[in-house]
């Protein structure tokens, strides 16, 4: 199996389940930027890049769980 047989359901259901740890770690992120972590600080940059992984990810799940196929590629 690969991302071309997730139906348009399936990857709704994942990004809908996904959109609350995106939101923890956007005020994750916030708060340690508000603390004054530097951005040099591991935690600080392990949060950010999480944050950016799982954004990432829930705006590909968006465009393959828009019916009509919009920006469904089969290039990953």
């Amino acid at each position: 199996m690969d991302f071309r047989q997730i139906t348009v359901e399936q990857a709704a259901k994942v990004r809908e389940q996904l959109l609350p740890s995106l939101r923890y770690l956007q005020a994750l992120r916030n708060r340690l930027q508000q603390r004054g972590f530097l951005p040099d600080d591991r935690l600080r940059q392990l949060v950010e890049q999480a944050h950016d992984a799982v954004h990432r990810l829930t705006i590909d799940l968006h465009y393959r769980s828009v019916k009509g196929g919009v920006c469904r590629r089969d290039d990953g």
